[in-house]
């Protein structure tokens, strides 16, 4: 109920939100044939069967992020009642609901609570002993994001230091199979097999990497990076305590405890989030980390209670009732605040552009014709309609010629303007001349300031008849 709350709460992670939503009415309006490349089909298929049931992608969207979120806290829950008891799998329970990124995440149109709900279901088909099973989740955890094979990494090497190689065929061949059947598609559809180029060079490009002076300081600006993310950004997201008992792991979990399948793979989980940043360099206080850093927070988080739980087990109940409420009371507020920054933030940055989208529903004919992109754009488009919608990308006009723009919104009777500042919108190539804001004339056009948000950038004008 949390979660379901948060809908309207939590106003986005970022615009790429919005974009899933996009992309969800894309793959069902491709009748299940067009998938994007770079984010994985996985996600954004299993959200656009529910369009089947209610033609909305913003309701299809979040609630399939909705219920894996709650099906990874159920999941993650059921592994501790197995290990450690009921009482253990409440206090993880807990300190799950109120993490920022697993609820926030897990209320907005993003991929990674399915990411972590198939995770968790790979950790449930080991303890079970169900390597097909095993390999059918993991080939879904691959649909949805394609790093998985790295994440399990240490995993499998755990299994086969049980179980013998005998089980890597069961576990292998659905995964395998997936990746060539993915490889295929990108090919006949993108003439390309490395589906994981294009996100890789993303990265990169948007990082921090290419400014370093030398492969030595690339080195040591990415140390730092991952330096800052492991001993800040984690423990100060998932609680001090529940940090150090996930360090302490190790050296308190029995040889033959199925705790180190866990423990394994929050390693690989860990392991790749670091990897990813000591390459890609973005500041450490990117809002990137925060996304990537979803599926390994209930990893973390129940080594870190598994270990507490074990340690305190042979304490009185008064004492182990007292430490508990203690690292309770410092973890709770403490993500408490976090969410709430994060709140505050999608306020200042997107809601604005929402609350836009929402009043041009309200006012706007259904037969005039609206230039809007990003958030906008992907919340009307939530629905099928007959507004008249365009983006900068499609406006057939030379750039930087403020006449012949001024030509074409009075040709397609346009009735209002959404400026972007950043240029990969295209609104500052195809028209400069709108970044200043207030009244622009051209000849006999008119276009007049009606909002804007200068901490996003943008501009919405609406054309004066």
């Amino acid at each position: 109920m949390y979660r379901f709350w948060l809908w309207d709460v939590f106003a986005g992670w970022e615009e790429s939100d919005y974009g899933n939503i996009a992309m969800v009415r894309g793959v069902f309006e491709s009748g299940f044939r067009s998938f994007d490349m770079n984010h994985m089909p996985g996600y954004y298929g299993f959200s656009a069967l529910i369009l089947w049931l209610y033609d909305d992608a913003v309701v299809a969207a979040k609630l399939a992020a909705t219920l894996s979120g709650v099906g990874s806290i159920l999941g993650i829950a059921w592994i501790m009642k197995y290990m450690a008891g009921s009482i253990a799998a409440s206090l993880l329970v807990l300190l799950l609901t109120f993490q920022p990124e697993f609820s926030l995440y897990s209320a907005s149109a993003l991929r990674e609570p399915m990411y972590a709900f198939f995770v968790i279901g790979v950790l449930i088909s080991a303890i079970k002993e169900r390597w097909w099973i095993l390999g059918g989740c993991a080939a879904l955890a691959f649909l949805v994001r394609f790093e998985f094979p790295l994440v399990c990494t240490p995993l499998i090497f755990l299994l086969v230091y049980r179980y013998g190689y005998t089980i890597l065929p069961k576990i292998g061949i659905p995964l395998v199979v997936t990746i060539l059947v993915w490889m295929i598609y990108c090919w006949n559809t993108y003439e390309t097999v490395a589906f994981w180029s294009h996100a890789a060079s993303s990265n990169i490009e948007t990082g921090m990497g290419a400014e370093a002076v030398s492969q030595w300081d690339w080195f040591v600006r990415g140390l730092e990076i991952i330096s800052s993310l492991l001993c800040y950004v984690l423990p100060s997201r998932i609680g001090w305590l529940i940090f150090l008992g996930w360090v302490l792991s190790p050296f308190i979990i029995p040889k033959q405890s199925r705790a180190w399948l866990v423990l394994g793979l929050s390693y690989g989980a860990v392991g790749v989030w670091l990897l990813i940043a000591f390459i890609a360099q973005h500041d450490s206080n990117h809002n990137l980390y925060w996304k990537w850093m979803y599926p390994l927070i209930p990893l973390v988080a129940f080594c870190g209670v598994w270990t507490w739980w074990r340690c305190l087990s042979n304490l009185s109940t008064s004492i182990r009732c007292a430490v508990w409420t203690v690292i309770c009371f410092i973890t709770i507020p403490m993500q408490l605040v976090q969410a709430q920054y994060q709140i505050q933030r999608a306020d200042r940055l997107y809601r604005p552009q929402l609350e836009l989208a929402l009043q041009l529903e309200q006012e706007v004919p259904p037969d005039r014709l609206i230039l809007v992109d990003n958030i906008p754009a992907c919340w009307m488009n939530r629905t099928i309609h007959d507004r008249k919608l365009i983006s900068w990308f499609d406006v057939p006009v030379p750039k930087n010629d403020p006449q012949a723009f001024a030509d074409w919104l009075e040709e397609e009777n346009v009735w209002g303007v959404l400026w972007f500042q950043e240029k990969w919108t295209q609104a500052p190539i195809i028209a400069p001349f709108l970044q200043y804001g207030g009244v622009w004339i051209q000849g006999k056009e008119v276009l007049k300031e009606e909002s804007r948000e200068d901490g996003y950038g943008w501009i919405y004008y609406k054309r004066v008849e």
